[in-house]
């Protein structure tokens, strides 16, 4: 994986793929499941484009009510995009006529059966595949656990720049609402990838302060942060990050906004609430020591 590149392709590359490629399941062997709460079904499918084929990773919804889990996926890449971190595959929300599906009839059946689908259409989000990824087993974020919490702001430490590269890891995590992950961590060319997304602006996080007590962020994240506070009103990172899911015009998204108001509500609020918190951080720290002993 290299900067704004999957797999050297662009996300407007693998969007086209998305919104044009021709979706097929596979007849046999393909790796599936159903959640024990029976709220979306996650698959490995094939996608053709251009002559082409390529692996995404297809996580549909059931006909009750799960849009805003799709919401949170599809947020939360979006935000590590407008922040520069690069730390999950490219995703878009997806409509897929099941006429226009090719594999097994009697297998989509069944998908369509268990998913309590009537209607002739699957939704959900798709996403790049993982390909060959280097697990770290019980070892999440090696660099920082190295590192103790701190209680109050020092700055000490000096970060390689594998311990920045988690360091912001964890900072995208926080600001959107997901912990630490309980199973192993996925990473591509030494690079940690988000993979549960959809736990997304779930739950307040505070377990992550401590960290940022090393008084240690990225110039280029605290500058876009401090510039959409000065326009909380017009261009705030929730504002824009809701415009960018309103305009997504592959996904099911927007048809979920009528009847996930409250959680778009809740989401933009408490992502508003995460960011006025590490700022306040990130200031403590700027007057203890200075701005470009802080920033890097």
């Amino acid at each position: 994986m290299e900067l704004c590149q999957w797999y050297n392709m662009s996300d407007l590359a693998w969007y086209n793929i998305f919104r044009y490629g021709k979706y097929e399941f596979p007849d046999t062997d393909i790796k599936y499941k159903l959640s024990r709460q029976k709220r979306a079904s996650s698959m490995q499918i094939r996608i053709v484009y251009e002559q082409l084929e390529y692996t995404a990773w297809l996580k549909m919804k059931p006909a009750e009510k799960y849009g805003e889990r799709h919401i949170a996926q599809l947020a939360f890449f979006l935000l590590d995009r407008l922040l520069g971190f690069y730390f999950s595959v490219p995703t878009s929300g997806v409509r897929l006529p099941v006429s226009d599906v090719s594999g097994s009839t009697s297998f989509i059946k069944h998908l369509l059966r268990k998913l309590s689908i009537q209607a002739e259409t699957l939704e959900g989000t798709a996403s790049a595949w993982i390909e060959n990824p280097v697990i770290s087993h019980g070892d999440r974020l090696r660099h920082l656990h190295k590192i103790a919490k701190m209680p109050e702001a020092v700055n000490k430490t000096t970060f390689t720049v594998d311990m920045r590269r988690d360091l912001e890891y964890r900072i995208l995590l926080y600001l959107s609402g997901i912990p630490l992950m309980t199973r192993d961590l996925q990473r591509v060319q030494g690079i940690p990838v988000v993979v549960d997304s959809d736990l997304a602006f779930r739950e307040t996080m505070s377990e992550h302060l401590e960290y940022f007590n090393h008084c240690q962020f990225p110039r280029h994240v605290i500058e876009t942060l401090r510039l959409s506070r000065s326009l909380q009103n017009k261009c705030s990172i929730s504002l824009t990050l809701l415009a960018l899911l309103r305009e997504d015009p592959l996904s099911p998204i927007r048809e979920d906004f009528g009847t996930n108001e409250g959680f778009i509500n809740d989401t933009m609020t408490m992502l508003d609430t995460y960011v006025q918190e590490l700022l306040q951080i990130v200031h403590s720290c700027i007057e203890r020591f200075s701005e470009d002993s802080v920033l890097y």
